[in-house]
Order: structure tokens, then C-alpha cells, then sequence
């Protein structure tokens, strides 16, 4: 009965913690919509604050799939998640670089933070493409969209300072990735749903 228990509470706190961030999402963009300035997108800060909350249920969601897949003896995807776990803190403190006041070395500085975790980000998603309890499409949906946050990073650090242009490119990775998220998580409740048959 303990095992049924911790299976159900288990599916339920991924479930929850890998789709927080999608479901911030329309409460980011209605009620803190970017604007720009300058030719730099400006955030609100509580729009940050209520990314970062997003953030860190990823990352507690990831960690606790890192967890169980290590104790599967899924030994690479349990790492990938891990890694994924690590790249979602950085970009958190990457954030508040670029809230009020808004300058060049504020978004430059959170640029060389978060081309940081995006290198971290693709061999995370390859890890975790390694479970092969996901089906392949979601695997690929993982990797890829690991290449934007890729391109914005190499972009940024061959000397572009392009930080709109960027930023659409990281947020197209960033649907990306909250649709693989979302997948994951449906695909451990169907994994508990099956193990109750």
C-alpha cells in the first residue's frame, strides 16, 4: 500500500511541478507583457519573480525524476534531468540581471550567464532523450529545443548584442521545452495510471 501511495503522490508532484511554469504562462503575458525599450525587451519584475516560481518547481520536478530514474538504474536520463535541474537555477539568477534599472552590462552580464546554462541545457536533453520509457517524439521535442537557446547562445558570443532578436529566439525554445515538460509529465501519469492495471 506504501508503494501504491508514494507511485500516486510521486505522478502528482510531476504532474504539478513540470506544468506550473506552462500554466504562469498567460498570467506572465497578460498581466506583465514585455515592452521594449530601447531595443531591449523589459520585463517587469514581478513578471521574473512569477517566471522564477515556474523555475523552481522545474527544477524540484526534475530533480525528483533524476531521483527515481537513479533509483531505476536510468542512470543517464537521471543525470540529464539533474543537469536540467542545474540550468533552470542558473537562468533563475540570470533573471534579475535584466529587471529595473535596464542597462547594455545588465543584459550583458545576464547573456553570459544564461549562454551558461544553455550549453548545459542540450547534453541535458540528450541525457534525458536516453529514457527510453518517453516515446521518441518526445525525446526529439526535448533535444530540439535545446537548438535555439543554442543558436541565441553562439550568436551572443561571437560578439552579437542583438538582445531582442534573442530573446524570440529563446522564447521559441522555450515553448518548446514547457511542451516536452508537459509530455514528461503525462507520460509518468499514464506510466502510474498502467501500473495500477
Amino acid at each position: 500500500m506504501k508503494e501504491k501511495n508514494f507511485d500516486k503522490y510521486f505522478a502528482i508532484s510531476i504532474l504539478i511541478s513540470l506544468n506550473l511554469q506552462f500554466l504562469l504562462l498567460p498570467l506572465l503575458v497578460i498581466l506583465y507583457p514585455p515592452s521594449m525599450h530601447d531595443g531591449h525587451p523589459v520585463y517587469a519584475p514581478e513578471s521574473m519573480v512569477l517566471n522564477n516560481l515556474g523555475l523552481a518547481f522545474t527544477m524540484i520536478g526534475s530533480t525528483l525524476l533524476g531521483i527515481k530514474l537513479a533509483d531505476d538504474k536510468r542512470v543517464l536520463a537521471a543525470s540529464g534531468f539533474t543537469a536540467y535541474a542545474i540550468s533552470c537555477g542558473v537562468v533563475m539568477a540570470s533573471s534579475f540581471e535584466i529587471m529595473n534599472p535596464l542597462s547594455e552590462e545588465g543584459w550583458e552580464k545576464a547573456y553570459y550567464i544564461t549562454t551558461s546554462a544553455n550549453f548545459i541545457y542540450l547534453p541535458a536533453m540528450l541525457l534525458i532523450a536516453a529514457n527510453d520509457e518517453f516515446r521518441k517524439w518526445v525525446r526529439w521535442v526535448g533535444v530540439v529545443s535545446a537548438i535555439p537557446y543554442d543558436v541565441s547562445a553562439i550568436l551572443f558570443m561571437s560578439g552579437g548584442r542583438n538582445y531582442a532578436a534573442y530573446e524570440i529566439i529563446n522564447t521559441v525554445g522555450y515553448l518548446m521545452m514547457l511542451v516536452a515538460q508537459m509530455m514528461w509529465s503525462i507520460n509518468v501519469w499514464r506510466n502510474y495510471r498502467e501500473k495500477l492495471k
